[in-house]
């Protein structure tokens, strides 16, 4: 593989930790901001906005899958290694590399599998706010599509693709 070719991954492997990691705290701030709305609504003011419980729960559920992709870079994403740092180098890799391609069949499984969830339950509306479940539940397919291509740009970028010191993907 090229240089030029990793850099461009590493590149692209930043920009999206950095899309994820902003589209998550975005949620997250979301999540904090209609808790503290509903706590202030509700001993403030003596009035219970029954919709504040559902977005706070789905803005903190896209927080979480968003965010997958940057924690993906980061090498934030649990991993027990105590078996593989005990086997011979080049038996290591043969595992390390089973590892990863089964790491990335259950993200893309995820990815399809949450993409048709949320397509079958489209028809649905949620309890409080009245929207289609497709809103709650496409988090899953984004958020696993980000970690398939945060995944497939770090492969290709190799070392140059992490941002971090130890773990490998």
């Amino acid at each position: 593989m090229t240089h030029s070719l990793q850099r461009k991954a590493a590149v692209w492997a930043r920009g999206v930790e950095h899309v994820s990691a902003w589209a998550a705290g975005l949620c997250l701030t979301l999540n904090v901001g209609v808790i503290v709305f509903a706590v202030v609504a509700r001993y403030g003011f003596d009035v219970s906005p029954i919709w504040t419980e559902e977005l706070a729960r789905y803005a903190l559920i896209w927080s979480v899958l968003l965010a997958g992709a940057a924690a993906l870079r980061r090498g934030e994403h649990m991993q027990i290694r105590i078996v593989v740092d005990r086997l011979p180098p080049r038996v290591a890799v043969v595992v390390q590399t089973f590892r990863r391609l089964v790491v990335l069949a259950i993200l893309i499984f995820m990815t399809v599998m949450g993409a048709y969830y949320a397509q079958k339950v489209s028809a649905m509306t949620t309890l409080a706010m009245n929207v289609s479940r497709s809103v709650p539940t496409a988090s899953i397919p984004a958020g696993m599509g980000l970690m398939v291509l945060q995944y497939l740009l770090i492969l290709l970028a190799g070392p140059a693709g992490r941002n971090d010191t130890e773990v490998v993907p």
